[in-house]
């Protein structure tokens, strides 16, 4: 997601192919992952990990707090 300084945001391909790659998420990990997945994030392959309240993605000055409000709240869905 590109945000410009307009405030418009486009749903973008990175810069580059070094920009577009897979992430090993262990087993460990995939197993708190998947409550979140459920609840917070988008449905399908190429989900957005991380919506707002209003099923958008968080602007750049807003995704910080909800990031540091996550953090505090710790693993609530387990």
């Amino acid at each position: 997601m590109a945000e410009l300084h307009s405030g418009k945001r486009l749903m973008k391909e990175p810069k580059s192919a070094a920009g577009k790659r897979r992430v090993a998420i262990p087993a460990v990990i995939a197993t708190d992952l998947a409550p979140h997945l459920a609840v917070f994030a988008e449905p399908g392959p190429d989900r957005r990990f991380f919506i707002g309240g209003k099923k958008a993605t968080p602007r750049r000055n807003h995704f910080g707090k909800l990031w540091r409000k996550a953090c505090d709240q710790g693993p609530a869905l387990s």
